[in-house]
């Protein structure tokens, strides 16, 4: 079965504290709750290609969260790729690193 995102452009590359994120299939959108009354909806990508700024705190394969309908979303052709997968945010948009392996650990307990 084909990759419904399509792939990752590779001849994105982001400027100062910009990164390009591919994002996950969206059946993977989660609820971060951050207190009792509010709840934000997030959204899970990994890092493809970033700028020397964001470099500093970021590298290319780390799983970040979002917000909902953070950045900018690339849309090259309809035909190639839909917008809802490509980004390119700042890095005070981002909520998170993602450590797979110590989610795998917490999931195990």
């Amino acid at each position: 079965m084909d990759d419904e995102r399509g792939k990752p452009l590779d001849f994105i590359e982001p400027f100062g504290d910009h990164l390009y994120i591919f994002m996950d299939v969206r059946g993977g959108v989660s609820k971060l709750i951050v207190t009792q009354n509010y709840q934000q909806i997030t959204e899970v990508g990994t890092v493809v290609a970033l700028g020397e700024k964001a470099a500093e705190d970021f590298a290319v394969g780390d799983r970040i969260m979002i917000s909902y309908n953070t950045g900018i979303h690339i849309q090259i052709k309809e035909s190639y790729t839909t917008s809802k997968y490509h980004r390119i945010v700042r890095t005070y948009e981002i909520l998170t690193k993602i450590s797979q392996k110590k989610r795998d650990a917490f999931n195990k307990e």
